[in-house]
């Protein structure tokens, strides 16, 4: 393991512009954690910036409280703004620029040849020395529009971090440990090596632990776990402080709410589902449905799919969703799905363009198949 601790650090040495991209899909273990490496990065003078994987993914403001929050999807702004063409450097003897009203002119000197607009292509992003990849299972998964992919994946270096087997990404560093539970674990052994644990990496490790074990209720809660969130309180986190952060008081409207939700909750196939609908949800209320459905998974007996459909307005767009969490040992099979799968195959996501009624027939059929 000290090998890849030691590559892990020369890429960091060497690397001045930084970008940290980390598994924004109902898994927010992977926020908490990068912010602890954003941290880390910004104690070393780094210029860094930190993205979601998808940038149309809500941020549940509830960890607002942990260091650097509100840097989420800032580009860093001392980093240059790269505008790239696809013209032979062969074939360029000189570049100049106007400024006008309307924006920037860049004027190509002595081509060899004659170049049609519809035969030039332009690519525009910051470009990074690093790319980090945390919880990032797939570069084809990264759907965050505030940088360009071209750009982005033709950067130096790639420090890819992960405990999912099914990772393929290739970086010029990869810790990829499939025998821990969380991502926590991976973030603490990089920075635990450098010496750099301290109030601040420590809080949002212990709030990232918080995150994945459910404040430890669920099945991740290991040995290990409970010894690494002794260490970090030993360096500064305060459990209880996260905690009532992440359980500050809820209006009373939302609370009705969610006893609302729970009136509606349905159970089928022999018990072994529990669902309700929602009418109208926006994206910002999102995060609350999780958190009920959170609840739900730690105390319904034998109930081994929750699901929760729901209308959203996606880019003006009427949508039906269905969100579907798995419990009791049970996974998901994206190809029977025929959806998006995130958390470990624990959480499936089903968007259609039909009428909500159409959707629940349609997933409950589905899952009839699946149990």
């Amino acid at each position: 393991m000290v090998e890849i601790y030691e590559k892990v650090k020369k890429t960091i040495d060497e690397s001045q512009n930084i970008a940290i991209i980390f598994n924004s899909n109902f898994e927010d273990e992977y926020l908490c954690a990068a912010l602890a490496y954003f941290v880390y990065l910004k104690k070393n003078k780094k210029n860094v910036a930190i993205f979601t994987s998808n940038n149309q993914a809500t941020i549940n403001n509830k960890f607002s409280f942990l260091p650097h929050f509100s840097d989420i999807n800032k580009p860093e702004r001392e980093q240059d703004y790269v505008v790239k063409i696809n013209i032979p450097k062969e074939s360029i003897k000189k570049i100049k620029y106007k400024t006008d009203d309307n924006g920037v002119k860049f004027i190509i000197s002595h081509l060899t040849q004659h170049l049609k607009s519809i035969e030039l292509k332009a690519v525009c992003g910051f470009e990074y020395d690093c790319v980090i990849y945390i919880g990032i299972q797939d570069e084809k998964y990264i759907q965050n529009q505030l940088f360009n992919k071209d750009i982005l994946l033709s950067t130096k270096s790639v420090l890819n971090f992960d405990y999912n087997k099914n990772n393929v990404i290739k970086g010029t560093a990869n810790y990829i440990d499939t025998a821990t539970n969380s991502i926590a674990e991976i973030i603490y052994k990089i920075l635990d090596h450098e010496n750099s644990i301290n109030t601040d990496t420590a809080t949002c490790l212990l709030t990232s632990i918080i995150a994945r074990t459910n404040y430890f209720r669920n099945q991740y809660v290991s040995a290990n776990i409970l010894k690494l969130s002794a260490t970090l309180m030993q360096h500064g986190a305060n459990k209880e402080h996260i905690i009532n952060k992440l359980h500050e008081p809820r209006e009373i409207k939302l609370i009705q709410e969610w006893g609302q939700h729970l009136l509606n909750l349905q159970s089928s196939h022999n018990n072994q589902v529990a669902w309700f609908q929602v009418n109208s949800v926006s994206q910002n209320h999102e995060p609350y449905i999780i958190e009920l459905v959170d609840e739900l998974i730690v105390t319904a007996k034998g109930v081994k799919i929750i699901v929760v459909f729901y209308e959203i307005i996606y880019n003006n767009i009427n949508k039906s969703c269905a969100l579907l969490f798995a419990n009791n040992g049970f996974s998901f099979n994206k190809t029977a799905i025929a959806g998006e799968c995130f958390a470990n195959n624990k959480v499936a996501k089903v968007t259609s363009e039909t009428k909500i009624e159409e959707l629940t027939t349609k997933v409950l059929d589905m899952i009839g198949k699946l149990i």
